[in-house]
């Protein structure tokens, strides 16, 4: 079944099809979606929305105590750019491609400067599990260790003891 509207246009057949060689598409006034921000007030205003949602949604823990005690205990939740780009409806690649705009890097750089350091100061309180944070952050500590060992062995017994 055919979406067509009966209106032919330039380029198309009776039938809606178009036909071998036509060139409607350059009549787009734009390709590809039409962004979701507009504006960096815009989309700042998304981060900070996210921002609060992680403030005002902890993870929350049910500990249980050998006596039967059940307790509640609040966790702060980490701000990530997964969870960021998931509240605002966007994709990563969409993130890198707002980060990439001249008039939207700033507002990208302030929202990945805020998400740095509530990980990095949570986790310097304890808040966070620290070598969790510390390779997210890119922060971990890399030691190379090379396992190439070279060991001359030296006879000095021979030389040092002298019959005479």
């Amino acid at each position: 079944m055919s979406s067509f509207d009966g209106q032919k246009k330039a380029g198309q057949a009776e039938d809606g099809r178009f036909l071998p060689g036509n060139k409607f598409w350059r009549n787009r006034t734009r390709h590809g979606a039409k962004p979701i921000y507009g504006t960096p007030e815009e989309f700042l205003e998304a981060c900070y929305s996210y921002f609060d949602w992680v403030d005002e949604n902890p993870l929350w823990e049910m500990k249980v105590f050998g006596t039967g005690m059940k307790l509640r205990v609040q966790h702060a939740r980490a701000m990530t750019l997964h969870g960021l780009t998931a509240h605002m409806g966007i994709g990563r690649r969409t993130w890198d491609d707002y980060r990439a705009r001249d008039e939207f890097k700033d507002v990208c750089e302030t929202a990945e400067s805020i998400m740095f350091e509530q990980k990095f100061a949570g986790a310097a309180a304890g808040l966070f599990n620290a070598a969790i944070i510390a390779r997210d952050l890119g922060l971990s500590d890399k030691r190379e260790v090379d396992g190439n060992l070279v060991v001359e062995v030296i006879d000095s017994y021979a030389e040092d003891t002298d019959p005479e």
